[in-house]
């Protein structure tokens, strides 16, 4: 029987938010698969995953929708997902001091007025589940 092992943690919530499309995926695809989830993640918080609100960046991209968005530099995927974030839609960088005073609207009105992008379409899924099957 295939069987796929997660192991996240509960430092924050974004590894398991990216982590369980991929799994629905592969289980849609392997016949059999069992999932294990390792971690200490409040197991109703699993069973719900993430409020219909929440979205990661990507979908912005997915959606051609321009982002705001305040500096991490203390997280060291910023670099990467910021420059990705940059080629796939209009982009902007605020600074936290600036956000937190509600000096938006100039940022948000060049952002607005910048030009369309095509959407990019939302492959990550399958690209990641493609490259997982062969293991399982």
């Amino acid at each position: 029987m295939p069987h796929l092992f997660l192991a996240v943690t509960a430092h924050g919530y974004g590894h398991l938010a990216q982590s369980a499309p991929v799994a629905e995926e592969l289980a849609k695809r392997v016949a059999g698969l069992r999932v294990t989830l390792q971690g200490d993640i409040d197991p109703s918080f699993v069973r719900n995953r993430l409020p219909s609100c929440s979205r990661p960046i990507p979908e912005a991209a997915c959606n051609g929708k321009p982002v705001l968005y305040v500096s991490r530099r203390d997280w060291p995927e910023e670099p990467a997902l910021t420059a990705w974030l940059k080629r796939q839609v209009q982009a902007r960088e605020i600074s936290l001091s600036n956000l937190i005073a509600g000096r938006v609207l100039d940022p948000i009105g060049e952002l607005l007025g910048a030009e369309s992008v095509v959407p990019v379409p939302p492959t990550g899924i399958a690209e990641a589940a493609d490259l997982l099957e062969p293991f399982l």
